[in-house]
């Protein structure tokens, strides 16, 4: 194992991992710094990958707000290839400069390189869109059980619009699927953004080298920053239509092809026939999606996103000998040389007990805890400045206010929650209503049905009965 160099004390969980400072790695970035010839300046951090940082930066040109995409060094050569190709297919009717708000998946705008010690590191200029499906299913924030319902649908029909035209996404996760933002946003001034999300929120990082006492030195950034949570923007600034990002690793369906840099998908939404047999398809897609469903309607990952559990070996016992139950024949003997992908072979065998009823797919959809408005903290908090919001909705909180707004969709937490999965009885919350949960898991049977051939297309989830309870 490498030596560690940097230290991050008080919020290393919402950051990106500084190890990462390295030749070859991340783009070291402050906020102030101007990039392309002065052009855009960083006023806030949206997010990080596994490969990249992503800012939230002013054009000076015309005053817009954009999302800046800055990728390792060591990925710059293969990354965001097929971005123009997919822009062609996806969105038909192309807006030269700032997209409408008509389009769906979102692609680069334009990109450039920025040199730093670290190497050479492509920058991608995107459009900036909301708090992503992951942000919205994580404390403090929660989704209504009717807005999931929603945006599930809307998830499955871009999902299956994508399908129909041959392409698969290859990483229809949480964090890839977002809200919009609306026109009136890029009319906000930097004192009026942070007046809504607060100021960036920084801390040091450490050098650990007695070497570098002074400072990380070049290669890290003097600080690193929290990421905004823009769920605060509130009615205004939000749209609850839904958008599609990171097409990295898009892949044909026709031709099914393992993506050419591997399995970069987050471990806990790979189909087992994509890790297995390496023959990922649209029927990957549509697993990936049931995972994310899962996760947005109970604001829990289905299969452990634990650290201590990141093996393949550790996510394929999750799916056959816990949650989904035995797998195909075929899968029983795989072996897993260094941890890498799996390879059949006589090492590991998979479904040999009985699944534990208590802990499988149908107990965690049954034992899903919802958070009704009376017992949110507050609600998303909207900014309108008069009694009534877009769309003729009262504001949040009143019984009779319709999910027309950005903030009827979200909820959020009391601060005693800390994680849903530890959430207990005694609490107080109620569990999802039976009749959801019968739906809910019947549709999941559906999706994490191990014979692609049988698996429901998103197409198919698109008639779900889950997806239209009112």
């Amino acid at each position: 194992m490498a030596t560690e160099k940097y230290g991050v004390l008080d919020i290393a969980d919402d950051v990106e991992n500084v190890e990462q400072y390295i030749s070859g790695g991340l783009h070291p970035v402050h906020l102030g710094d101007k990039f392309d010839n002065d052009r855009y300046e960083v006023i806030h951090k949206l997010g990080r990958g596994g490969f990249s940082t992503v800012w939230l930066a002013q054009d000076l040109q015309d005053g817009h707000y954009v999302a800046l995409k800055i990728v390792c060094s060591s990925w710059t050569e293969s990354y965001g290839q097929l971005d123009g190709k997919i822009d062609k297919l996806l969105n038909p009717h192309p807006d030269s400069s700032h997209p409408s708000p008509a389009r769906h998946f979102i692609v680069e705008l334009r990109r450039f390189y920025v040199t730093s010690k670290n190497g050479i590191h492509l920058c991608q200029v995107l459009p900036v869109i909301g708090p992503s499906m992951h942000d919205l299913s994580q404390p403090p924030w929660r989704l209504r059980p009717a807005a999931c319902r929603k945006l599930a649908r809307d998830a499955a029909g871009l999902l299956a619009s994508m399908h129909r035209k041959n392409i698969c996404h290859g990483d229809f996760t949480p964090s890839n699927i977002g809200l919009d933002i609306s026109p009136e946003f890029h009319k906000l001034s930097k004192h009026d953004f942070f007046k809504l999300v607060g100021p960036p929120e920084k801390e040091k990082v450490l050098p650990l080298s007695e070497k570098e006492k002074t400072g990380p030195g070049e290669h890290a950034p003097k600080y690193v920053v929290k990421s905004v949570e823009l769920a605060r923007l509130g009615d205004r600034y939000l749209s609850w239509n839904l958008r599609v990002m990171d097409f990295d690793q898009v892949f044909g369906a026709i031709s099914p092809a393992t993506p050419s840099s591997g399995i970069a998908t987050p471990q806990q939404y790979v189909a087992p026939e994509a890790l297995i047999d390496r023959k990922p398809g649209p029927g990957s897609d549509v697993w990936a999606l049931g995972c994310t469903l899962f996760r947005m309607r109970s604001a829990i990952s289905l299969f452990s996103d634990s650290e201590r559990m990141q093996s393949w070996e550790n996510h394929l016992s999750d799916i056959f000998d816990f949650t989904i139950g035995n797998p195909p024949a075929a899968w029983n003997d795989v072996i897993f040389p260094d941890d890498e992908h799996p390879v059949h072979g006589k090492v590991q065998k998979y479904g040999c007990d009985p699944i534990d009823r208590n802990y499988d797919l149908r107990a965690k959809v049954f034992g899903i805890w919802d958070l009704t408005p009376s017992r949110a903290s507050t609600p998303a908090p909207s900014r309108s400045n008069s009694s009534s919001l877009a769309g003729g909705a009262t504001r949040p909180g009143t019984p009779s206010a319709p999910l027309e707004t950005p903030s009827n969709l979200i909820l959020k937490s009391p601060r005693s929650v800390k994680n849903w999965f530890n959430v207990t009885a005694e609490e107080g919350f109620p569990h999802i209503s039976a009749q959801e949960a019968e739906l809910f898991y019947d549709l999941l049977k559906k999706i994490f049905e191990y014979d692609t051939r049988k698996r429901i297309t998103a197409e198919g989830i698109l008639a779900h009965p889950w997806l239209n309870m009112q």
